[in-house]
């Protein structure tokens, strides 16, 4: 009996047993109301303290003393340029099966697999995200030190799968009769569960720099970021040295219980400056200052021989364990209208850096949002919350997949909530699906 060979079920089977617990870091999941507009400063919204470091001190009035977050959630996918993967494994897996059960057809099946191998390396690829955070962002302004304290923690899970392409050819046994066909071909997939505590502090440099304070505000930053992370790493195969296919062994999709999992932590620096005017602000964060770096097990290690021949397989770049978090620099710019109810604003990563699961990231983002008119009087509150403040968002990975999609979010007082999808499509069940699509929900505290 043949079983499915299935990268989504091994991705969702990934993160049910990893467990599912915001940053603009790119290396990073990002829900909250910046999967519309990116990573840039709002003022109606806490979730800014995750981003550049400086925003701190915008985000908690002179008068104020804390402000706190309450929580957020979301999660998001990406699929590769390939439409009907799943149909187009279950051929190849059905081949393997086939050439088993009888031999004497198994040339044509090694030539019918290796086929589909330069289509399914192309374009056979997931990326999938979930996370979030709960009562962060804790600000706390310190008259006596001069600035906003930031605590941010959040948790998430990120998952990779890439299909590794190895050319077919005949299984034979001792005697040198064919018994079938064997490949080296497989699903690599990545799991990280990341947590994160990240300590912050921001202050105004204005006067300390004697800087007219009629032309702006400039503010600066510092991030201390924590990582611990739970990572797990496995080349799902589909037969062994001898043409053993993983029917029946449990080993057609992504297992915990046959793969090691690796515990890391590590630590970053974030830094970041930001200027103020009347109708415009600008700034700038360095984030993974330092680079933190995560190695990943060794696949070689799998109990499943299937797995473990499919590993072997592996050219030493994609063999390589080891993922670093590049320093990277991210701009921001916003204009303003006279009454702060229109927005525009637009981000820029300058460079690139992989994600915790090795996936190049490289992001642009342009936004126009209007911030609804808060309501006074008997019926204010109700009005607040039917009203919603709306923003429209563009963005694009630069590198890797180089989607771009569109974002629409709406904020009813402190109910935030977001959706993106991709312009670009793949077919997938008779049907067609986008191929990269999220949605988060956070609720947070705000002025």
């Amino acid at each position: 009996m043949t079983r499915t060979f299935d990268p989504l079920a091994a991705a969702a089977l990934a993160l049910c047993a990893t467990g599912l617990p915001a940053q603009a870091n790119q290396s990073l999941f990002t829900p909250g109301y910046g999967l519309t507009v990116g990573p840039v400063f709002n003022r109606n919204n806490l979730s800014s303290a995750g981003y550049n470091p400086a925003n701190a001190v915008r985000l908690v009035d002179a008068d104020e003393s804390v402000r706190f977050g309450l929580m957020q959630a979301g999660a998001q996918y990406t699929l590769g340029e390939i439409d009907d993967l799943q149909k187009q494994l279950d051929a190849m897996d059905a081949a393997v099966q086939a050439a088993r059960d009888q031999p004497l057809t198994a040339q044509a099946r090694v030539d019918q697999i290796n086929t589909l191998l330069p289509n399914l390396e192309k374009g056979a690829r997931i990326h999938l995200a979930a996370g979030g955070s709960l009562l962060t962002p804790l600000l706390i302004r310190s008259v006596r030190l001069g600035g906003v304290f930031s605590v941010v923690a959040n948790a998430q899970v990120q998952v990779a799968g890439q299909f590794l392409g190895r050319d077919a050819e005949l299984a034979v046994d001792a005697g040198n009769q064919t018994v079938g066909l064997k490949t080296r071909s497989g699903f690599d997939v990545r799991v990280a569960r990341l947590t994160q505590l990240a300590l912050g502090y921001g202050t105004e440099l204005t006067r300390r720099l004697d800087i007219n304070a009629n032309r702006g505000q400039l503010d600066a930053g510092l991030r201390l970021n924590v990582y611990q992370a739970k990572l797990y790493r496995q080349v799902v195969g589909f037969t062994d040295e001898n043409g053993n296919g993983n029917s029946g062994s449990g080993g057609s999709t992504f297992s915990q219980d046959s793969v090691d999992s690796r515990s890391a932590s590590a630590v970053g620096v974030d830094l970041g400056v930001a200027w103020t005017a009347t109708n415009y602000q600008l700034g700038a964060t360095l984030y993974n200052i330092g680079q933190p770096t995560f190695r990943y097990p060794d696949p070689l290690q799998d109990t499943s021989a299937v797995n473990r021949y499919a590993a072997a397989g592996l050219s030493a770049e994609q063999a390589n364990a080891q993922v670093a978090l590049k320093t990277h620099l991210v701009l921001e710019g916003s204009l303003y209208s006279d009454n702060k109810r229109w927005l525009g604003q637009t981000s820029l990563a300058l460079n690139e850096t992989p994600d915790v699961v090795g996936e190049p990231q490289r992001l642009a983002s342009l936004s126009l949002s209007y911030n609804a008119e808060r309501f006074e009087g008997s019926f204010g509150t109700l009005l607040n919350y039917i009203v919603p403040s709306v923003r429209l968002g563009l963005r694009k990975n630069l590198a890797g997949s180089r989607l771009g999609s569109t974002g629409l979010g709406f904020s009813w007082g402190i109910v935030n909530l977001d959706f993106h999808q991709s312009q670009q499509k793949v077919s997938a069940d008779g049907g067609s699906v986008p191929r990269s699509a999220g949605a988060s929900l956070s609720v947070t505290e705000k002025f």
